[in-house]
């Protein structure tokens, strides 16, 4: 997988700002179905905080040194029961399995097959038998088209107005890359910029169906914004695999 580990410690502090539950809904209301859980790609915590107020233990692996910082406060203010490991999507291992495993916002990194096979061999090492996997991808119809720099959002936090704007550059037939560029604004006067380059996948739904399948994964749904919500190609722009690992 791209080393995106440096450029999330910059980001980090935006993203527990501005999107501090991204499509949490869908995973957490999965994950409370189960007695413990694991979160692979758990970036500042907020979705592992939400699982785990409602009584069900979090175990998150993260890369970012500042994202567990971040998540580790959260929890502790929450006084919630999250552990968190420091390690990569292909190389974690804490030694136990898990009935429910689910990764948000962070599968369409792993850009080629390899790392992708990785990364499931370390899922399906962690799962129990008869266990759930869920995972968002980008949806083809919509992002894979070049797109100009444009503002998404503002955002205000702690006297400071924040500013996102998003370009996506195809760069192989395999990926594009999201460019955000986030300037922070004091008083009308702009006072910080910063620039993460982040690469996604061009995956189809035939090609994740094949490489779930090859690792024992038995499909149960494709999902929008929500578990009871089909994915509409024409609207979403992401959407939700649900599996379950065979015995």
């Amino acid at each position: 997988m791209t080393d995106l580990t440096g450029a999330y410690d910059i980001y980090s502090h935006y993203m527990d700002i501005a999107w501090p539950t991204a499509r949490a809904g869908i995973f957490v209301g999965r994950a409370k179905e189960f007695g413990k859980v694991l979160e692979i790609g758990s970036g500042t915590g907020a979705t592992a905080t939400l699982i785990a107020k409602s009584g069900t233990p979090v175990v998150c692996i993260e890369p970012s040194r500042e994202m567990l910082k971040i998540s580790r406060g959260k929890a502790a203010k929450e006084n919630v029961d999250c552990t968190f490991v420091q390690s990569t999507a292909e190389e974690f291992d804490v030694g136990e399995v898990f009935p429910f495993i689910f990764i948000k916002l962070v599968y369409g990194h792993f850009i080629t097959e390899g790392e992708r096979h990785r990364v499931l061999a370390r899922v399906v090492k962690h799962l129990a038998p008869d266990g759930e996997f869920m995972f968002d991808v980008a949806n083809l119809a919509l992002v894979s088209q070049s797109v100009d720099e444009t503002l998404q959002e503002e955002v205000q936090h702690g006297g400071f107005v924040y500013k996102r704007y998003l370009t996506h550059e195809p760069r192989t037939q395999d990926y594009f890359m999201s460019i955000y560029r986030i300037e922070q604004w004091k008083d009308d006067e702009l006072v910080g910029q910063q620039v993460v380059e982040s690469p996604v996948a061009l995956l189809s739904s035939e090609v994740i169906i094949e490489e779930l399948k090859a690792f024992g994964f038995e499909l149960v749904g494709v999902y929008g914004e929500e578990i009871d919500k089909p994915f509409d190609e024409t609207a979403d722009p992401l959407m939700t695999f649900h599996w379950r690992f065979g015995e």
